[in-house]
């Protein structure tokens, strides 16, 4: 089954090309790369499960994302984004082998563009760190190139690769004299991986963020081009967002009676709870743990049928203020 839908793509190719692409081939094209797409969204979430749930993001979801930008129309013409990158593509695709690595690439380019989307309105501090970081590739005149569905930071274009790339764990294994110097730090890494290795000297843009984010988060510095400092305390932004979604509690469910002043009072002391996995990287599966952590008062049950979905909107307004905090730090 396989073989046959990558010999079929050559021809679709031809068709779309051509302005006679049928109905019948299309819905064979869409399906073929939404499956793609679910494959390659199941690699990137299952190295962070919490996406499952607290951003309720799945991968069929993430995948739909993704194609539907593939094919999103742009004057009028829905393929005209997979014309476009057809035609300029390099070398030319001339071969089925060739029309499926275009596929294949195109496809987990937006899968990893949608995954990034999400991981950021999961994790807060995710986007800070790479705000900063791409502060510091624009600053040491690097770029960011795809490969197979990837981010990398290196010196020039990935053109023909003749060796492999680091893997993530390998990354994480690097010498951590490498990210003391943060100013130093890419170029550190990139000189590292070409003398020291067999590897291409290209760094794997999440697992940076992430090595970085659990290494040394709070506080974390880039000197900015205004020679002016980004710094920020995640203990001082969760405290702030703390405050601003108790007063929303306090205004809007307990002044309301809502939630019964004993249950806030639950809820507040799982916020608490809460900001500490925030601040790691993410929530738990289940939002009643919190409720466990501090109180055995409130049943399963109970928690269920009448305060799952208050609770909810609470936890994602807790994470919305983050982020505001966030942003706020950059201006």
């Amino acid at each position: 089954m396989q073989n046959q839908i990558t010999t079929e793509l050559l021809p679709i190719f031809d068709l779309l090309l051509h302005g006679r692409i049928g109905q019948k081939e299309t819905n064979f094209f869409v399906e073929h790369c939404y499956k793609l797409a679910v494959g390659c969204a199941k690699h990137h979430l299952k190295k962070n499960p919490h996406l499952y749930y607290d951003s309720e993001v799945k991968a069929g979801d993430l995948a739909v994302d993704a194609v539907a930008d593939l094919f999103s129309a742009g004057n009028g013409d829905r393929f005209s984004q997979i014309e476009s990158s057809f035609k300029n593509w390099q070398p030319e695709i001339t071969t089925e082998d060739e029309a499926a690595f275009f596929v294949n690439s195109l496809v987990m380019r937006k899968v990893y563009q949608q995954y990034q989307s999400a991981l950021s309105f999961s994790d807060p501090f995710y986007t800070k760190i790479l705000h900063a970081v791409d502060h510091l590739i624009k600053k040491e005149n690097l770029v960011k190139d795809f490969y197979l569905g990837c981010c990398f930071v290196c010196k020039k274009k990935i053109a023909d690769i003749h060796t492999s790339f680091i893997d993530e764990d390998a990354f994480a294994s690097l010498p951590e004299d490498l990210f003391r110097e943060r100013k130093q730090l890419l170029q550190n890494v990139l000189s590292y991986l070409s003398e020291e290795t067999e590897y291409f000297p290209a760094i794997p843009l999440h697992p940076l963020v992430q090595k970085i984010k659990h290494r040394d988060l709070d506080p974390y510095l880039f000197e900015e081009a205004t020679d002016e400092a980004i710094s920020f305390s995640a203990d001082e932004m969760i405290t702030l967002s703390f405050h601003k979604t108790v007063e929303k509690l306090e205004q809007v469910y307990i002044a309301k009676r809502k939630v019964p002043v004993e249950i806030g009072e639950i809820f507040k002391r799982s916020f608490l709870e809460m900001g500490e996995d925030l601040k790691d990287g993410g929530l738990k599966p289940n939002l009643y743990y919190y409720i466990e952590q501090v109180s055995t008062e409130l049943s399963k049950e109970e928690f269920q049928t009448k305060y799952h979905n208050i609770y909810e909107y609470l936890t994602k307004l807790f994470k919305q203020n983050i982020a505001e905090e966030l942003k706020r730090s950059m201006e």
